[in-house]
């Protein structure tokens, strides 16, 4: 009998909190990832933001990046999302394709989100087949995190920002002939690394109206590839085997390409580097690339609240100071008046599709499959036909 009025008394308490939430209609669910700094000054946010609208709550899920992406995949799966999340760039894509997402236009044009001050590249970096997926939370730089332990034991001098492509290659056999410890290849961020290379003497990857590659692009592919032939050839790539699941936690490098919103990953024996030069570059090469994205989930209970909350986090003065630049350069003009960094056009589709084959081919040439002049000449004309459309 007790037990029986402990579980009515519970469901009665439990029916009354429902009943509460469903009459105040105030509670917004934000789920993103993040280390613990991000994850303070986000709470920090959200308070600043429930002082300002006393009717609202915001309930706050943060996880590390894989666990996050796996809990959303199930929360996606059972009809559990939240209603307002954070995307990657790739994410936010494979999301949107997948109708897992709501269009924001509407929420834009009726003001609820403002992007008046938005560039036009953070504008258009959220958009997927005309809609607009996400708002973008910041922009970041690609950085190279190096390993100063393992550059001790192979000897090498500590490196400094005005590093060189020739550098980074001499450093990978240096390490590699001496310790054993191989070199992580680029991965999905190879077109970004590729694109560096390409600016830092005047080069562009796509021409002016963006429907076709830029003059140089083949001679300077040809040059990228050769280096990673050459290390691919010595063995000081990471492979594929020594990265699977099975071996990951085993597989040591000495270096990582990382962008700035992962550079709360950092450890402390590693030291954050910017992309290498070339040794007559003409200047940096660096860019700001649209990273993270806030976006709102097919089927929120509460879109128009986390629409609300959403344009407080992009727009409001107080958030822009507490979160500073954890996800990112913001994405408003006004915050890049002093920055001398260009922020790089999110592109079509189909340069976007041009980025995701040079990755592959990179991929293939590091596996020596073909060589550096065929892996130019394939490169080209696949995006010269991906490009035509």
């Amino acid at each position: 009998m007790k037990k029986i009025f402990l579980i009515i008394a519970f469901c009665t308490l439990f029916c009354s909190c429902i009943e509460r939430k469903q009459k105040q209609n105030d509670y917004v669910r934000f789920a993103w990832w993040g280390d613990s700094e991000r994850s303070a000054r986000t709470a920090k946010a959200a308070l600043v933001f429930e002082e300002a609208n006393e009717s609202i709550k915001i309930e706050l899920e943060t996880d590390a990046k894989d666990a996050y992406f796996d809990k959303m995949n199930l929360c996606a799966a059972t009809g559990t999302l939240p209603d307002l999340m954070q995307h990657s760039s790739d994410s936010l894509l494979i999301w949107a394709k997948a109708g897992r997402l709501q269009d924001l236009s509407p929420f834009i044009n009726s003001g609820v989100i403002r992007l008046s001050d938005f560039g036009e590249s953070e504008k258009k970096a959220g958009m997927y087949n005309g809609k607009i997926f996400g708002i973008c939370a910041g922009s970041c730089s690609l950085g190279v995190a190096v390993n100063k332990d393992f550059l001790e034991k192979a000897g090498v001098a500590e490196v400094d920002e005005n590093w060189t492509w020739s550098d980074f290659e001499n450093i990978a056999k240096t390490v590699f002939g001496r310790t054993g410890v191989k070199t992580l290849p680029f991965g999905d961020d190879s077109a970004f690394a590729f694109e560096s290379f390409l600016r830092q003497n005047g080069d562009a990857f796509f021409s002016e109206d963006g429907k076709a590659l830029g003059e140089n692009v083949r001679k300077n592919a040809e040059e990228f590839f050769l280096m990673l032939f050459r290390l691919a050839k010595l063995g000081a790539f990471l492979t594929d085997v020594d990265l699977s699941a099975e071996n990951a936690s085993g597989a040591q490098t000495w270096n990582r390409f990382l962008w700035k919103d992962e550079f709360y990953d950092v450890a402390q024996n590693e030291k954050v580097l910017p992309v290498p030069k070339k040794a007559n570059a003409e200047n940096s090469g660096e860019f700001l690339v649209p990273s993270l994205f806030y976006s709102i989930p097919e089927g929120a209970v509460k879109s128009e609240l986390a629409a609300c909350f959403l344009d407080f986090l992009v727009n409001n003065e107080s958030a822009t100071e507490i979160l500073g630049d954890e996800r990112g350069v913001s994405a408003k003009e006004s915050a890049k008046n002093d920055l001398s960094i260009p922020v790089l056009d999110a592109g079509s589709a189909r340069q976007k599709e041009v980025r995701r084959i040079f990755c592959e081919t990179t991929r293939v040439v590091i596996l020596r499959e073909i060589s550096v002049s065929e892996g130019a000449r394939i490169f080209c004309e696949r995006a010269s036909i991906a490009l035509l459309g």
